[in-house]
């Protein structure tokens, strides 16, 4: 590694557009993280991971729409703890 190279940069999707769109992302840039906080959109975030990965040729990440409808579906109760008493409605005691 070379006393110029850049080990690695962690910094928003907002800063890393910043940098990207102005060609300013280090070539001796050897590892990236976006860091996000809160619950913000993670498709923007996708699309500056995609344009960080494509400067050294790497693979994208795929995305998939699912679209669709869950009906009347009700949520379901949460499971019993493990251990629990089985609570039958045809018995008298836990089996």
């Amino acid at each position: 590694m070379s006393p110029r190279a850049s080990a690695k940069r962690e910094i928003g999707p907002a800063e890393w557009r910043v940098l990207l769109d102005a060609g300013a992302v280090p070539r001796s840039l050897l590892a990236a993280a976006i860091t996000v906080h809160g619950d913000q959109d993670p498709l923007p975030t996708v699309a500056v991971a995609n344009d960080i990965l494509a400067l050294w040729g790497r693979p994208q990440i795929i995305q998939i729409r699912v679209e669709g409808s869950l009906g009347d579906l009700a949520p379901m109760p949460p499971p019993e703890p493990m251990g629990a008493p089985n609570r039958c409605a045809n018995t008298s005691t836990p089996v």
